[in-house]
């Protein structure tokens, strides 16, 4: 996966869009019925830190996110483990990862909330459903696809089973897996948010679902430019974690 690199022309380029934004907005008052301007949002964002619950609000879904998507890698990377020493397990599971790589996973959100109720657990099946075919797929295929050679040659030197699956099944498949995490990043923020619409008082997605029934224009751009932000945070702290196990063990990219 490509990484976002920001230069100067990059910030140029920004800035000179939000800069052709306001000047719209100021020319065309019409169009504030249906786009909001960057001085709006800035000041409905400035009003969230004041009273405290634009914090509220971010760290609430950022820590549920975070257990959520930590939880999810550790169940995926086990199960596609399984999957790799387990043929008749695979088999078995086979059609079940067919279905749930077919079908939208958000169209589950109800039956969750309807199952679970209307509490963290819920959302955070909600995300581990949303990234199974990033995480579980591309780490078994990865693993199946490790050469052959290298899995003999291991096993000759009867490498410990611990041994084996840290330095030869997860490093090889490591480069993927960080992959798919990045790619699951954005598809899962969409499931924690539209599992939080049927929250109350706080969570993004409540935020969110209030502010669309208001038609408030200006709340749901902020809303979404703090879930974009919220993204780009995830990203980076992948990005860092990667680095430093680069760094650590020397692996190949």
């Amino acid at each position: 996966m490509h990484k976002l690199k920001i230069n100067k022309l990059n910030i140029v380029s920004i800035l000179i869009f939000i800069a052709i934004w306001q000047l719209s907005i100021f020319l065309f008052p019409m169009w504030h019925s249906f786009l909001s301007s960057p001085l709006d949002i800035i000041e409905k964002w400035y009003s969230l830190v004041l009273d405290n619950s634009l914090f509220v609000n971010v760290f609430s879904s950022l820590k549920l996110f975070i257990i959520s998507f930590s939880l999810s890698f550790i169940f995926w990377f086990l199960l596609a483990l399984i999957s790799f020493y387990s043929k008749f397990f695979y088999e078995t599971i086979k059609p079940y990862v067919f279905i749930l790589n077919s079908i939208p996973i958000v169209a589950f959100i109800p039956i969750f909330i309807i199952w679970f109720g209307f509490w963290d657990f819920s959302k955070i099946i909600t995300i581990i459903t949303i990234t199974f075919p990033w995480i579980f797929i591309a780490t078994y295929d990865w693993m199946n696809n490790i050469n052959k050679d290298i899995l003999h040659f291991a096993r000759s030197f009867e490498i410990k089973w611990t041994g084996f699956v840290y330095n030869i099944l997860f490093r090889w498949s490591v480069s993927h897996i960080f992959s798919g995490l990045k790619i699951s990043v954005w598809k899962s923020i969409i499931g924690l948010v539209l599992s939080e619409m049927f929250w109350y008082w706080i969570w993004l997605g409540y935020l969110l679902n209030i502010y669309t029934m208001s038609n408030d224009i200006t709340w749901i751009m902020l809303v979404i430019l703090i879930l974009l932000f919220f993204n780009f945070v995830i990203i980076f702290l992948i990005n860092i974690i990667q680095k430093i196990f680069f760094k650590s063990y020397k692996i190949w990219k």
